[in-house]
């Protein structure tokens, strides 16, 4: 498999659709609205699958549902995201999707893992793509990098980037989402950066590398505040906080006020990006958006605020 760096992930991901045969692709319910945004940049067709209630990622069985569907638009691609960073190996759907439909488009998301620099193994994908943009495993606030198979079309776009529109159609989706309204919109395609990075392949690939073992050891140590602290039956499961520390709660918006009011910061993720653009409704996603929480555990926070948080969340009733 051969590396590509770009600026942002997405625009790994335009330049694959731009090589991308015609057709639909297949999006999580819960994907960020960033990868949505992309396809409708270009004008390429996508369909939501909500996710599984046990692992929080796609739903496997409805995505070999709609793969063998007749009559319907064709698919061409798959975009399997790892919900929170969850590691597992997936070499056995993947490999089972490929073999029945060989001219499948796979692209692992893996922008919420730990990025594997030297380690990362395909597990039957197309495409393994990591990011380091703002709030991500490795927070270079820029850069993204992928795995590519031989068969993977991949054309750099040239569309020149424009930052003004990057801030305006971030501010416009995030309104909509504080809103509740779908948001219908053809994005300008400036507003994914196509240049290159400024530095070098080899200097920013050694600088993730560089990063990793201090953010992991950080995230251990605020990890282990908040798991020997936090009732037990609020916390999604340690396979679900490499990223972010997840919690699953009822009462998610008065916990997080209280963890403002406390000086404290934690958030709720992902709004369901099927109902933003207007998808089938996909309850598995809605019922996690209602009650997931994500504490911190990058170095925006300290040992002393998570055990701040930590306690908080110990001594309420409402818990």
């Amino acid at each position: 498999m051969r590396v590509v760096v770009e600026a942002r992930a997405c625009s790994i991901l335009r330049n694959l659709l731009l090589g991308a045969p015609e057709g639909t692709f297949l999006l999580p319910a819960n994907v960020c609205p960033v990868v949505p945004l992309t396809f409708r940049t270009l004008d390429r067709p996508f369909e939501f699958i909500d996710i599984d209630g046990v692992d929080l990622c796609m739903d496997r069985r409805s995505i070999e549902e709609r793969l063998a569907e007749a009559g319907s638009p064709p698919v061409v691609g798959v975009l399997y995201v790892r919900t929170y960073g969850i590691e597992q190996d997936l070499t056995g759907p993947f490999g089972a999707w490929k073999r029945q439909h060989p001219e499948l488009l796979l692209i692992d998301d893996r922008c919420l893992c730990r990025p594997e620099v030297d380690t990362a193994e395909s597990q039957g994908a197309d495409v393994v793509l990591f990011s380091t943009g703002y709030g991500k495993y490795v927070d270079l606030g820029f850069g993204g990098f992928a795995l590519l198979s031989d068969s993977a079309g991949y054309v750099r776009s040239a569309e020149p980037f424009v930052e003004t529109e990057a801030r305006r159609l971030e501010a416009l989706y995030k309104q909509h989402i504080a809103e509740g309204r779908e948001l219908v919109c053809k994005p300008h395609p400036g507003w994914i950066p196509s240049e290159g990075l400024e530095i070098s392949t080899p200097a920013y690939l050694e600088e993730i590398r560089r990063r990793i073992g201090p953010i992991a050891s950080h995230k251990a140590i605020l990890n282990d505040v908040y798991r020997s602290t936090i009732p037990e039956r609020l916390q999604l499961g340690m396979g679900y906080c490499s990223w972010r520390f997840q919690l699953r709660t009822p009462n998610k918006a008065a916990l997080l006020e209280e963890i403002f009011q406390a000086g404290q910061f934690a958030s709720g993720h992902y709004y369901p990006a099927s109902r933003l653009f207007g998808g089938s409704y996909c309850p598995r996603a809605e019922d996690l958006y209602a009650d997931v929480v994500n504490l911190f555990n990058d170095f925006a926070l300290d040992e002393s605020g998570a055990r701040t948080i930590a306690e908080l969340i110990k001594r309420r009733k409402s818990s």
